[in-house]
């Protein structure tokens, strides 16, 4: 019996997300005890359509016996009280990005994970195959030096849709918390730590108001890489694409279908790397199988929570950037500001 088949999972928040983390549990063998959202209806709904137990209590939900770890896929206002009460009941946790909705609030979460908990960030591209097979020709020297990353996420995050999305006190913020974390975390995952950050947003953020577009220009060490991040909320056509430079190679990442092409200086052509999974989708279920594994074997996932706090950093001075319309540091010991 594989081990994940042992544990007993609990999804809250059943929104898109809540969906996908539901089906790529059951499909890894593992056993969901319960799944809860505030809204009764849809928690009903979602029971019914899945034949699971449900509720409108988070509460209650942590309180099944043998729980093992929980899901927690609700908007960012919710990820510290919640991961809290997780922890507290000794149940292991998979949070959805970003962090939380303000950098204090990630940091007060960041200090009460303790050493023997698991504790994992949905930064599923880091599991998108071409994404994985890119930082492993990286790491054993096989593209060069990294030289300038471009990254463009393009999503239809219309109001209609997810109406939470554009609540700044349930958001946040906007594409940069919401889209952007993504793109940051990518660039650290793949070549260093950016240590300037200079931010155009649309609109520029106001009190009420969250940007529906940015562009980030993130800088490595000096003499190092950077990085070029977009984030569009309201995009007419859906984009995903990743384009690295070194000093010897370009490579290109694509989400739909997932794929990875090199051209190396002085080839003539593009050589495509092979990529067995169909769906960019696959991505999370590999996110899913990570952390069961992690949950089964004690060991730390490949997305901690520092690197969620990290993102949440770097998004501040973003913000901070676009408030004094200059770059602004957003170094690893850089204290930032609060958002």
């Amino acid at each position: 019996m594989a081990a994940s088949s042992r544990t007993r999972i609990g999804v809250v928040g059943l929104g898109q997300m809540g969906r996908y983390h539901t089906q790529a549990y059951r499909a890894a063998g593992a056993h969901i005890v319960g799944v809860c959202d505030a809204d009764p209806t849809r928690a009903a709904a979602f029971g019914a359509e899945h034949d699971l137990p449900f509720g409108d209590s988070y509460a209650e939900l942590l309180s099944t016996p043998g729980l093992d770890a929980v899901s927690i896929c609700t908007p960012p206002d919710l990820h510290l009280p919640m991961v809290r009460a997780a922890l507290n009941a000794g149940v292991d946790v998979l949070c959805e990005k970003p962090l939380a909705g303000t950098l204090h609030e990630g940091r007060t979460l960041a200090d009460l994970v303790p050493p023997d908990r698991i504790v994992m960030l949905c930064f599923f591209h880091r599991f998108h195959e071409p994404i994985v097979r890119l930082r492993a020709m990286l790491a054993a020297g096989d593209l060069g030096q990294p030289r300038f990353l471009r990254n463009r996420f393009a999503l239809d995050m219309r109001a209609d849709r997810r109406p939470w999305v554009w609540d700044a006190a349930r958001a946040g913020g906007g594409a940069v918390l919401n889209t952007s974390v993504h793109s940051i975390d990518l660039f650290r995952f793949l070549i260093e730590e950016p240590q300037r950050v200079a931010a155009r947003m649309r609109p520029t953020p106001a009190e009420g108001v969250l940007e529906q577009d940015a562009v980030l220009l993130l800088e490595g060490a000096r003499g190092g890489s950077s990085a070029v991040l977009e984030a569009a909320s309201y995009a007419v056509q859906r984009e995903y694409a990743l384009t690295l430079e070194t000093d010897q190679a370009v490579a290109e990442v694509g989400w739909n279908p997932p794929s990875l092409r090199i051209r190396r200086q002085g080839d003539g052509q593009w050589t495509s790397v092979p990529i067995t999974a169909a769906s960019s989708v696959t991505r999370i279920q590999a996110g899913i199988d990570h952390f069961l594994g992690c949950v089964a074997d004690r060991r730390q996932p490949c997305a901690q929570v520092a690197d969620g706090l990290r993102a949440l950093e770097i998004a501040a001075a973003a913000y901070r950037s676009v408030a004094e319309d200059r770059f602004v540091a957003c170094g690893a010991t850089d204290p930032g500001q609060p958002i």
